[in-house]
């Protein structure tokens, strides 16, 4: 009786603790630390519900992928060790997946939602503020209002967020739920255009093609009406709002440099610069990598060796590849890259009956896939406290509909 006491104080704080998570997720980085870990600590008590991670292959190969990390530690050189710990601690974010798919209960799945939703709208109005010169942030530039992390990482928590009131847009009857969510969503588009974060821009369009093919039957039209509305979202964006014309200019001009004069001194240039140098650490390493931080040292030396063009990559690709899969193969390889996509493989297998809650996963899964081109998201302290409180409430609705 005792125990059973225990377990359902812990289960009920785990919930309340989720809420203020998501409610804190875009505005403080202390606030997701101190939350993850204590959301953890109380995990550990609960020796029935981490019996039950067998149950979850989405939670398995999760286990898996963070301990071949773990153990890549193992080839890495001795002088290289605590930074490539450094680096690989960033995945620990994803631990809170665990206690959150495997206690959050069916009432709290919607007020978590609504926690990040009131969350964001804070963010939101302190971006417009910045942006206004209504006040300012240390450390942070007005022009690209991001207030409380990097404008790339913003970029994605807005294009998330735009896509999940694009969906209950969608599912809500409504109609003045509709008119509210609908406003709701043109300060969100409009914060993430002036942003500049071209990464979670990226994102938010592909997913939208890609929720209209899971979202119709008839494709074919949805896809043509998409499309036209798209064109004219942009191409209005592009002329209104600076920050979005600016960074499509600069997109062009920095292809055309790559293309036309092989400069790769631009954001986008280094970006397909480093990609080009990491598939040299891939050809001779490509089943188990050379571990992290010894993938980051490799860079410089080949560049020295066979591409005195792109020296300036030097100091752009210091930290991490541009590129969550490129980080992934160098540090551990095609068995890490595969490990990695198999979480993404048993997500998209999770069956979900809740339409909304199933458009979410869709979402979530395409958004990040296209993120990672641009990106090593899951090393980002915001951007992974977000994967891990989306998947963790998808695997809950899935649990919770196979207990029914």
């Amino acid at each position: 009786m005792v125990t059973t006491i225990k377990e359902f104080s812990i289960k009920k704080s785990i919930n309340y603790l989720a809420l203020i998570f998501a409610f804190f997720l875009p505005l403080s980085r202390g606030a997701i630390s101190i939350i993850s870990m204590t959301i953890l600590l109380l995990f550990l008590f609960q020796r029935e519900k981490i019996n039950q991670i067998k149950n979850e292959k989405i939670l398995i190969a999760l286990g898996i992928f963070i301990i071949f990390n773990l153990l890549s530690l193992l080839w890495v050189e001795s002088e290289n060790l605590q930074r490539a710990f450094d680096f690989i601690i960033s995945y620990w974010y994803l631990a809170i997946i665990f206690p959150l798919a495997l206690n959050l209960e069916k009432p709290f799945i919607n007020r978590v939602f609504i926690a990040f939703l009131l969350g964001i709208s804070i963010s939101e109005i302190i971006s417009y503020g910045m942006f206004f010169h209504l006040w300012q942030i240390p450390h942070h530039n007005p022009q690209y209002p991001s207030p409380f992390m990097h404008k790339i990482d913003y970029s994605i928590l807005l294009a998330f967020t735009s896509l999940f009131i694009l969906i209950e847009i969608f599912f809500t009857k409504n109609l003045k739920l509709k008119i509210l969510l609908s406003i709701f969503l043109s300060i969100t588009l409009i914060d993430m255009l002036l942003v500049g974060g071209r990464t979670g821009q990226l994102s938010f369009f592909v997913t939208i093609f890609v929720l209209t093919i899971f979202s119709f039957k008839n494709r074919i039209k949805a896809l043509l009406n998409t499309t036209i509305i798209l064109i004219i979202f942009i191409t209005t964006a592009y002329y209104l709002i600076p920050n979005f014309k600016k960074k499509i200019d600069e997109t062009t001009t920095n292809l055309n440099r790559v293309f036309e004069k092989e400069d790769y001194c631009t954001s986008l240039g280094m970006r397909i610069g480093s990609w080009i140098v990491a598939k040299d650490i891939i050809i001779k390493n490509p089943l188990f990598g050379v571990g992290e931080e010894d993938n980051m040292r490799a860079l410089p030396k080949i560049i020295e060796e066979k591409y005195p063009k792109m020296e300036c990559l030097k100091w752009f690709v210091r930290f991490h590849y541009h590129n969550q899969y490129i980080q992934i193969l160098t540090a551990i390889g095609v068995v890490g890259l595969l490990i990695f996509l198999s979480i993404f493989l048993f997500l998209a297998k999770i069956s979900i009956e809740d339409r909304r809650v199933n458009s979410i996963k869709i979402a979530l899964i395409s958004m990040m896939l296209v993120a990672f081109l641009t990106e090593p998201v899951l090393n980002k302290q915001f951007t992974t406290a977000l994967f891990a409180l989306i998947v963790g409430i998808i695997v809950a609705q899935n649990r919770i509909e196979r207990e029914k």
